[in-house]
Order: structure tokens, then C-alpha cells, then sequence
């Protein structure tokens, strides 16, 4: 098949896309690192306005490492910031709180452990078509299940505004993992 010259319009946004492709694994990188360090936990518990150093020494972790991360959090709209001092916006706090239904540390774990597992293994899959045996881990299983309780309580509002179960009496889950959904279905339907 023979191509044609691509024009230089069509080259730049090409290379715009594949620039943002290989640049989107930063944000779960960071998410993970300020999760694995115990920030995120941290700056929800808290829930005031901190600098970074106080942070840092809080944590036991590198400053200067801190307010970068910090900033990057804030650019990716998890963090409001006035002048050095960063807070968790309200409806990020829950996700990382270690105490809250919500707290998505683990989908994080899962997130980046399936995609350190991805880079390694599709290149050989690719090649011969083949996968390799899952190995579990009790860390990746409790990554797993973090993750999967977090996204069904992220979920389940939306789920529940578009279903009518107004007049349903029984209510059957199927390969409901944890059973999260039923649960907060049932809860806010008493009469299934």
C-alpha cells in the first residue's frame, strides 16, 4: 500500500498525540509515590493547609522532592495551593484516606503494578502470542481488592441515578467481586 507525504500540519499533530502518550504515565507515577510514601494519607487526614517542608518533616521524606510533588499534584487538579501552602481539594480528600470507603490507594497499587507488569510482558506477547501464568502476591491481591472496592464506591451513585428499582423486590449479583455494589444498592433500597 503506498502512502502518501504526510503534510506538516497532520506530522505535528501526530507528534503532539504520541507526545502526550509517552507522557502519560506520569501522573499514576506520581499518584503511587505520593501514595507509598504515606503523603496523600497524610495531607487527607489533615485536611489544612500545609507547606511542603512541614510535610516533609512530618513524613521523614526530602523536601525539595516534596514541593515538586506537591506542585505536580496541584497541576493535576487533586490540590488547591495559596502562595507555599498546598491542601487536598474536598472531594480528593476521601480517595486517600486510609479510614474511607473511598480511599483508591489501593486501585493506585493495582494501576501501577499492572502497568509495570504491561511493560515488561507485551513486547514477549507480541512476539509469540503467548502470556505468562499469573504469579499472585498477597501485596497484589490486596492491590487488586483495594481496587475494585474504590472504583465500585466510585461508582455505584451514578450506577444507582440510572436504575429504577423503585418496584423491584430482589436484586441477583452476578461475579460481584466484594459485593459492593449490592450493598450500597440494598442500603439505599431497603426494600429489595
Amino acid at each position: 500500500m503506498a502512502s502518501t507525504p504526510a503534510k506538516p500540519d497532520e506530522m505535528e499533530q501526530a507528534f503532539d498525540r504520541i507526545q502526550d502518550l509517552e507522557w502519560g504515565f506520569a501522573p499514576l507515577v506520581i499518584l503511587n509515590a505520593a501514595a507509598e510514601t504515606g503523603l496523600l494519607a497524610w495531607l487527607a487526614e489533615r485536611q489544612a493547609p500545609c507547606t511542603a517542608a512541614e510535610a516533609a518533616e512530618a513524613l521523614e521524606i526530602h523536601p525539595r522532592a516534596t514541593d515538586k510533588v506537591l506542585r505536580a499534584l496541584t497541576g493535576m487538579d487533586l490540590m488547591d495551593v495559596d502562595g507555599d501552602r498546598y491542601q487536598l481539594k474536598p472531594g480528593a480528600e476521601p480517595l486517600f484516606d486510609p479510614g474511607s470507603e473511598m480511599d483508591h490507594t489501593g486501585g493506585l497499587m493495582h494501576l501501577l503494578q499492572l502497568s509495570r507488569k504491561w511493560a515488561e510482558e507485551l513486547p514477549d506477547w507480541l512476539r509469540t502470542g503467548e502470556t505468562k501464568p499469573r504469579q499472585r502476591t498477597a501485596e497484589g491481591t490486596a492491590a487488586f481488592v483495594g481496587a475494585m472496592r474504590s472504583m465500585a464506591h466510585g461508582s455505584v451513585n451514578r450506577l444507582n441515578s440510572v436504575l429504577d428499582l423503585g418496584k423491584a423486590k430482589d436484586l441477583t449479583d452476578v461475579g460481584g467481586a466484594l459485593g459492593t455494589y449490592t450493598l450500597e444498592l440494598c442500603l439505599r433500597h431497603p426494600h429489595l
